[in-house]
């Protein structure tokens, strides 16, 4: 993938970063269905900041609701593009 604002701005890896400074991603689409409280603890917050930054962009009070727990947020789909080794992601012992 190109990322023009990277420009020059990347080394050369060979394994994210290529020669060309185009870099090796993984696209990932994210349904909209989120553990408040599991990913709270993967991100090292509180379950109480995570649930006020997703209120932020969403503005659903539901999501300020400690009673949802599991919470399926009507913000349409996300794509993630995640550069490094994916097994990190379900690996707690390795840095995101």
């Amino acid at each position: 993938m190109d990322i023009p604002e990277l420009k020059g701005l990347l080394k050369f890896d060979g394994k994210i970063v290529n020669k060309n400074q185009s870099v090796n991603v993984v696209k990932l689409a994210v349904e909209p269905v989120w553990n408040i409280k599991k990913l709270a603890e993967r991100l090292i917050l509180s379950e109480d900041e995570l649930r006020t930054s997703i209120y932020k962009w969403t503005t659903n009070h539901e999501i300020l609701d400690k009673r949802n727990e599991i919470y399926l947020p009507p913000i349409g789909n996300t794509s993630i593009y995640y550069f490094g080794d994916l097994d990190a992601i379900h690996n707690p012992n390795k840095p995101l």
